[in-house]
């Protein structure tokens, strides 16, 4: 049992955080998440601008899947600012897919990469500090996570895989 502990302005927040509307999609058989970078006529304003800026405040780890030479990889993200707005920025950070530690594992193709934009946003299962505590609260807030865990490093992530980035677009 995964147990969240926070105070103050963070556990309001957390306490706000209100189930999310996703539109599910296939990649190559592993279900993903969308996230939702919109308003719905029907989402409540208070509750999208509160997501989006936990977001801003501790995103959790963001990452695009791309196509190397070597195969598929994901290539880190970071959000930064641009025009006096957040925008996610590419890293220099590339970790072959491969090398990535789902359970249950998934599978691809580099065919469904090259048709679309796919997103990996993840987060400590169980967190040991604030920062991790709000990168959680965060992802919960903004992703539907997966079937499973990502292991990086002998840790355990709640992990999603979305069409789109939430909340803020990427940089040109």
């Amino acid at each position: 049992m995964l147990a969240v502990s926070c105070s103050g302005c963070a556990a309001a927040a957390a306490a706000q955080l209100a189930p999310l509307v996703f539109q599910g999609a296939t990649f190559a058989g592993v279900q993903v998440g969308s996230a939702v970078t919109g308003r719905d006529p029907t989402e409540d304003t208070q509750d999208t601008d509160e997501r989006c800026d936990a977001l801003a405040a501790t995103p959790p780890y963001m990452g695009e899947l791309i196509q190397t030479s070597d195969g598929q990889a994901v290539r880190g993200l970071v959000l930064g600012e641009a025009g006096g707005k957040p925008k996610w920025f590419l890293s220099t950070t590339v970790t072959s897919l491969g090398a990535l530690q789902f359970t249950p594992p998934i599978t691809s193709s580099a065919d469904d990469s090259k048709k679309k934009r796919n997103f990996l946003a993840y987060a400590p299962a169980q967190p040991q500090n604030e920062r991790e505590n709000n990168q959680l609260i965060a992802f919960v807030g903004s992703f539907e996570s997966g079937p499973g865990v990502l292991s990086v490093a002998g840790r355990n992530y709640r992990y999603a895989w979305v069409e789109k980035l939430p909340c803020f677009q990427p940089a040109q």
